[in-house]
């Protein structure tokens, strides 16, 4: 019962809904972060695969062209343009190539997390519940995807895609 002299009792389960729209949000955020912070630690060297997406891109950003070197035949030689263009920034941008594929690859990877997370919600028209958390946190658990992600692959930008793209499809 209330003493008037106190004020309201406050009680876990009146605080509930307020703690939960909070703690959902930010434990997908913790999520997110962990994948960063697993990802990076990995310290796992750039796949030789990935520079031949930089090669590609610095090579167009150049004005030479899609090819691997400015003064090589023109041969398509990668399979994926999207990220190819991405990496190819770098040079403009005046950016460590190798560590730009790395650490573009942890963001957007991180970042498909948070789809996964917003992906039943949307399917369902509901808010987030403390269960949509859990796809989030069993990726970010995963040492598989923090390698991949890192590795300077399109890894990271496919899961974004991907994860992007069914929260697009489902919340229609």
């Amino acid at each position: 019962p209330d003493n008037l002299a106190q004020g309201p009792r406050v009680t876990l389960a009146s605080r509930a809904p307020r703690l939960a729209r909070w703690a959902v949000p930010g434990t997908i955020g913790l999520a997110v972060l962990g994948t960063m912070v697993h990802a990076a630690l990995l310290r796992v060297p750039v796949v030789d695969d990935a520079a031949i997406s930089i090669a590609y891109g610095q090579s167009f950003f150049a004005g030479a062209g899609l090819r691997l070197t400015p003064v090589s035949p023109p041969v398509e030689g990668f399979s994926n343009p999207l990220w190819v263009f991405m990496l190819g920034l770098s040079g403009p941008l005046h950016l460590d190539a190798l560590a730009y594929s790395r650490w573009l690859g942890i963001l957007l990877g991180a970042l498909a997390l948070v789809f996964v997370a917003l992906a039943v919600p949307a399917a369902t028209g509901r808010r987030l519940h403390p269960v949509d958390a859990v796809g989030p946190l069993l990726v970010a658990a995963s040492p598989n995807y923090a390698y991949w992600i890192c590795s300077g692959m399109e890894s990271g930008l496919h899961a974004l895609l991907l994860a992007a793209s069914v929260w697009s499809l489902v919340r229609d």
